[in-house]
């Protein structure tokens, strides 16, 4: 999943597109390919899982909470010179199970979740993160 596998349609509603690489079991389908940095996991090794895809769906939610990137920008604050440097920084940060700060944000909990892979999430398809998402929506209106 990339920011390029999301469209906007006139409602100004998202859908994702092109699971070329997501692994679906009742399907029996494997794309065999990997997210991009940042909605790749790199904790989770280089097997497509259901994990992989459900990180992704949190760190694109979290792109569309905020408008940013995950670590899209330096330590100190500025942005990075290159995708190179910040493929490599959000890299290491997800390595040690390092996270934007989610809390107090819309949707934060549902985020953590997806990229901390609790066992107590359940999230056990991809749908359960868009159902949760809306739930909350609702409880909080």
């Amino acid at each position: 999943m990339t920011l390029d596998n999301v469209l906007v349609n006139a409602k100004l509603g998202l859908w994702l597109c092109d699971f070329g690489g997501s692994k679906c079991d009742a399907l029996d389908l494997n794309g065999g390919h990997f997210p991009d940095d940042p909605f790749f996991d790199p904790r989770l090794g280089l097997v497509s899982t259901l994990a992989t895809d459900i990180f992704s769906l949190g760190s694109m939610l979290f792109v569309v909470l905020t408008g940013n990137l995950p670590f899209g920008t330096g330590l100190k604050g500025e942005p990075f010179d290159d995708l190179q440097s910040y493929e490599v920084h959000v890299n290491e940060c997800f390595k040690r199970g390092g996270f934007p700060v989610v809390a107090g944000l819309t949707g934060g909990d549902i985020i953590r979740r997806c990229w901390h892979h609790d066992e107590d999430s359940g999230f056990k398809t991809t749908a359960d993160v868009p159902s949760a998402l809306k739930s909350q929506l609702l409880e909080e209106h």
